[in-house]
């Protein structure tokens, strides 16, 4: 019968404090700083342990000195492989029509590669790299230049 008395239904407490005291403090919520430091720590690891070193021919028009030009292939190693080396890129434009040819090169696509090198050197001029590139599609004929309908 206590739970139906008057006196305990809607009852509220208040605390009251003495004027000299002060408020109690909230705790420090330490816990989401602590788990947000350890997953930038643990994404700066990752981060530097899959982005090693690159290799100068890795990334377009980088050589791998300022004073050593790339070294260029003077014929493929296999008659049916093409070595290409990235010429020296100068906007993100130059890198664009770059990966256009090379685009058609991994699609056996020889002829239209020729004519997306031909504009390249047109837009950008003409460097060792593509003129051994050239030289490369050149030596492929008529009968492979032409391209395959796949």
């Amino acid at each position: 019968m206590l739970a139906d008395s008057p006196s305990d239904r809607g009852a509220s407490v208040i605390a009251l404090s003495s004027p000299g005291s002060a408020p109690p403090h909230a705790p420090v919520r330490w816990q989401p700083w602590a788990i947000g430091a350890a997953a930038l720590v643990i994404v700066g690891v990752l981060a530097a342990r899959c982005s090693g070193p690159q290799d100068a021919l890795s990334v377009p028009g980088r050589a791998a000195s300022p004073t050593s030009p790339p070294t260029l292939p003077s014929e493929p190693p296999e008659p049916n492989m093409i070595r290409v080396v990235s010429p020296p890129m100068r906007d993100s434009k130059a890198v664009k029509d770059w990966r256009k040819v090379l685009e058609n090169l991994d699609r056996g696509r020889f002829g239209e590669a020729m004519k997306k090198l031909g504009e390249w050197e047109n837009k950008h001029g003409a460097t060792p790299e593509t003129e051994a590139l050239r030289t490369q599609l050149d030596a492929l004929g008529p009968e492979l230049a032409r391209d395959r309908d796949d």
